[in-house]
């Protein structure tokens, strides 16, 4: 007999795909996450700001960073003004 062929279909393995493929759901749950996000980083104040200062002075002093006090500082204690 002839050597078999590693072309021959019965020798190469398939790749066997499920008819219906999870792509809705997984571009739903995408979507929402980037939405959940996006609405998070939104409703925080500006930095500097009169609302910024209150919510900071909230917050627990020692949840803040090193960035936190050094704009308090210079935003809410010496009362410079954040660019535009």
């Amino acid at each position: 007999p002839a050597p078999a062929s590693p072309y021959n279909s019965k020798l190469v393995p398939t790749l066997v795909v499920p008819a219906v493929m999870p792509k809705r759901p997984l571009v739903a749950f995408t979507f929402t996450l980037l939405m959940v996000a996006l609405t998070q980083t939104a409703c925080a104040p500006k930095v500097g700001s009169a609302d910024w200062c209150k919510a900071l002075e909230k917050k627990s002093k020692g949840d803040w960073t090193a960035n936190d006090a050094g704009d308090y500082a210079k935003y809410c204690v010496i009362g410079l003004k954040p660019e535009e």
